[in-house]
């Protein structure tokens, strides 16, 4: 039973003595230090088969948090589950290059340390609190179904990043929402496009934003229950040769964009992490 509406996380790890630290030390202690209760399926008493409570649980949890370090294939059947489920998932991992390429456009803690762990786990777990807050009091849900990223390098002397985001909105409240605009709020340095055309922009009136930006909705009414599309392009030159960069095959793109709705009524506002590998696709 959770106490004072506690969110709850449920972890996905080895089974593996050399794991026992980073969960009891960096995990669990990460969550207990955010008043979030987490376990793992061992710790659990139960009559189900292993796999139909692995399931219960992720269907239950708030956020996911899993280690892929070791490549485990269970680790990662239970992860696949929760990404169809669209759980909100922490990704955790000891070493960049094992980062397999289907998850390279998903957020990842790279750690080398319990310590390094637990400051990097309590941040993404207080930004994890704060979504989970809002998707509990906004009535039209934001979910980013996914980012993806690619590297322009057709110009021999540049390269641009590309990051693709798809977005579902869906408006669970009792009545329609007429949209009167939409807005996404970034560093000075990207650009954005909607159907190949850029969007226009102005100076951010957000303290921590550079740039606004109008993005096109695809509707402008949300009926009750129903839901939209919304798609984008974040376009940026990410190294120059002229400069001495290093024209590689990928790039690591991080930061933070927030989207705000605008509807007849209110605002809604929705922070987005950013954390996306965009590479040069040889085919």
């Amino acid at each position: 039973m959770r106490e004072n509406d506690e969110l709850f996380a449920f972890v996905l790890i080895p089974f593996n003595k050399e794991f026992d630290d980073i969960y009891q030390l960096g995990i669990k202690k990460s969550c207990a230090d955010c008043n979030i209760t987490s376990t793992r399926v061992d710790e659990q008493i139960f009559q189900e088969s292993i796999l139909e409570r692995i399931y219960r649980q992720i269907d239950a949890a708030d956020v996911i948090i899993a280690d892929l370090s070791m490549q485990n294939p269970n680790v990662f059947y239970e992860l696949g589950y929760a990404h169809a489920k669209e759980k909100m998932c922490i990704h955790l991992i000891q070493e960049k290059k094992k980062i397999p390429f289907d998850l390279a456009h998903h957020r990842h803690i790279i750690y080398d340390s319990i310590t390094n762990l637990n400051a990097q786990l309590r941040s993404e777990i207080t930004w994890v609190k704060n979504e989970v807050e809002n998707i509990k009091k906004n009535k039209i849900k934001l979910n980013v179904k996914s980012t993806y990223g690619d590297l322009d390098t057709t110009n021999k002397y540049a390269s641009k990043a590309i990051i693709n985001f798809r977005i579902v909105l869906t408006n669970e409240s009792s009545i329609s929402s007429e949209i009167e605009a939409i807005y996404l709020y970034s560093s000075g340095k990207w650009e954005i496009y909607q159907n190949k055309e850029q969007c226009d922009s102005t100076d951010s009136d957000l303290p921590d934003f550079v740039t606004r930006h109008f993005l096109f909705p695809t509707i402008n009414r949300l009926p009750k229950g129903s839901w939209a599309r919304l798609n984008f392009q974040c376009q940026q030159y990410v190294a120059y040769a002229s400069r001495g960069d290093d024209l590689t095959a990928d790039y690591h793109a991080k930061g933070q964009v927030l989207i705000r709705l605008v509807t007849t009524s209110t605002h809604y506002d929705y922070t987005i992490n950013v954390d996306v590998l965009c590479c040069d696709f040889p085919f």
